[in-house]
């Protein structure tokens, strides 16, 4: 299913709105990161699902650059094998739903 991160059929005034709201969240988040290599004592689902909606910020144009131990986050689970294994497969999956939907 496509769902993509914001609804291009949303009201005006909802991306700023929303965008406005995360920097809180991130910042939380940027914080609770900083000298830490995964969200718990060790990787987890946690962490892999959080690597995938920090993914979205890339197609949704959500800037990270002031969220350094986010970016250092997201870069080191790249890294990692299993990481690396499902985000191309999913990358694959995503281009083929894109292209349908902007072929329909």
């Amino acid at each position: 299913m496509f769902i993509p991160l914001f609804d291009q059929k949303a009201p005006e005034g909802t991306r700023p709105h929303v965008l406005k709201k995360q920097e809180s969240r991130l910042k939380y988040l940027n914080d609770y990161l900083s000298g830490r290599d995964f969200l718990l004592d060790r990787f987890t689902v946690a962490d892999a699902y959080l690597y995938t909606v920090l993914n979205w910020t890339t197609a949704t144009s959500v800037d990270l650059t002031t969220f350094p131990a986010i970016q250092q986050y997201h870069r080191r689970l790249q890294k990692r094998p299993s990481v690396a294994k499902a985000f191309q497969e999913e990358l694959a999956l995503y281009k083929a739903e894109l292209a349908r939907h902007q072929a329909a």
